[in-house]
Formats: structure tokens, sequence, C-alpha cells
């Protein structure tokens, strides 16, 4: 469905080590990272402290690590209420920028 919108390959997803830049968690709930899907030789742990999702057709959806302000598509989780999806905005943003539009209307939002 991404494919169809143009919306790239490459996302922010909300996993960082902004905390304390060892421990990876998910920034929407706080939780620590425990299922991963790196990218060969990744996390390379040369400063970069942000999760990119990398879609790579008929090979599925890998992880890299990323300098948080590198410019990437986002994607905001929301409940799904009724039985048609729509997608919405393609937007682009640094890491930091990225959580302010899901914030109050997405799960996780506060």
């Amino acid at each position: 469905m991404l494919f169809k919108q143009n919306a790239g390959d490459s996302f922010w997803s909300s996993g960082s080590r902004l905390i304390d830049g060892k421990i990876w968690i998910w920034m929407s709930t706080t939780q620590i990272v425990e299922y991963t899907n790196w990218l060969l030789s990744r996390p390379d742990n040369i400063n970069e402290q942000c999760i990119q999702l990398v879609l790579q057709k008929d090979k599925g959806l890998f992880w890299n690590d990323l300098g948080c302000n590198d410019r990437l598509f986002y994607i905001c989780e929301k409940p799904r209420d009724t039985d048609s999806l729509d997608i919405g905005s393609v937007i682009s943003a640094g890491y930091g920028d990225s959580i302010i539009p899901c914030k109050g209307k997405f799960i996780n939002g506060k």
C-alpha cells in the first residue's frame, strides 16, 4: 500500500537510543526493543541513534541505525475503526519532527 502512495522505501520507526545512547527503546511506549530485524552489519554504532525501516522489494522489511536528523517518511499508528483504509498525506521529516503530527490523534499519541 505504501508503494501505491509513492511513499518510497525508507521510514522512521519509533525506535531509538536517544535516552542513554546504549539501549534501544520504542519512544512511543518507552519499552525496550526486544524484536530486531537489522540489516547485515547493523547497527554499526557510528553515532546513529534512531531506527530506520528499510523496505527491500522481494526481501522484506529491515532495520538500519541512522542519524536522527535525516529526513524520512514516517508512519503514524492509528486504530482501525472502519473497514476502509485511508493512508492520508505522505510527509517526510527528521525523527523528532515526525513525532509532532502523530500526537493526540493516534495510538500512543501523548
